[in-house]
């Protein structure tokens, strides 16, 4: 028996699919008008404070074991604000829908990752069908159109 949890689940990949295609939409938009890196800048200050935020008024707590742990949010920060600032800047130059499809390559980075730090085994088919498919995908949507 599927549980009604399962389902909601499963919606909430759909919601938040939908958000992101708006999000990028609304981000070319604006990387029309705006500076690409001030606007990354604000999206991450705003959504840092409402983060920060829900977190503190749900009951939870920021604690700091020493420096390396202020090293290591400080490298996390720095590496989200110049990640998230080339995609703008890709976003600001490129169509959307050449640049979208580089989204999916984000589980396979994710994989190929978990593999070299985490000794985590990935040679197994299944990865090697994924591969094969996301980057099938990736090819086909950007491949340019047939002239007859």
């Amino acid at each position: 028996m599927i549980s009604v949890l399962h389902y909601m689940g499963d919606g909430f990949v759909v919601i938040a699919a939908f958000i992101l295609s708006a999000a990028i939409i609304y981000g070319k938009r604006i990387s029309q008008t705006m500076d690409p890196i001030v606007m990354t800048g604000y999206q991450l200050a705003i959504g840092g404070i409402i983060l920060t935020l829900t977190g503190y008024l749900s009951g939870g707590s920021l604690s700091v074991y020493g420096w390396n742990s202020v090293l290591i949010l400080f490298y996390l920060v720095l590496l989200s604000s110049i990640t998230f600032a080339l995609w703008s800047q890709l976003l600001k130059y490129n169509k959307v829908g050449t640049v979208a499809p580089f989204n999916f390559l984000i589980p396979i980075a994710g994989a190929v990752l978990s593999a070299l730090f985490l000794d985590e085994s990935i040679l197994q088919w299944r990865y090697a069908a994924d591969l094969v498919l996301v980057c099938l995908g990736i090819g086909l949507v950007n491949r340019s159109p047939q002239t007859k």
